[in-house]
């Protein structure tokens, strides 16, 4: 599995959403992209991954689901 693969962990599938994205009234990207439920990533618990091309040409792409952390430190002046 691609997931699994590219980010070292397990994967179970959770769900499949279908996804239609719209820029200025054309169509720029329309497909599935599979949510998955991760186990031993450090990093992150969720993981998206779709694929996109020509079948001689399909990419496969794989991205975590992760979390912006904001911290404020104090005593430093910008």
């Amino acid at each position: 599995m691609t997931v699994e693969h590219l980010h070292n962990c397990k994967a179970s599938h959770r769900a499949t959403v279908p996804v239609h994205k719209i820029f200025r009234r054309q169509t720029v990207w329309n497909g599935d992209v599979e949510a998955f439920d991760l186990s031993g990533n450090p990093k992150a618990k969720t993981a998206y991954g779709w694929s996109d091309g020509p079948s001689n040409k399909e990419r496969f792409f794989a991205v975590l689901e992760i979390s912006a952390v904001k911290t404020e430190k104090k005593g430093v002046g910008l």
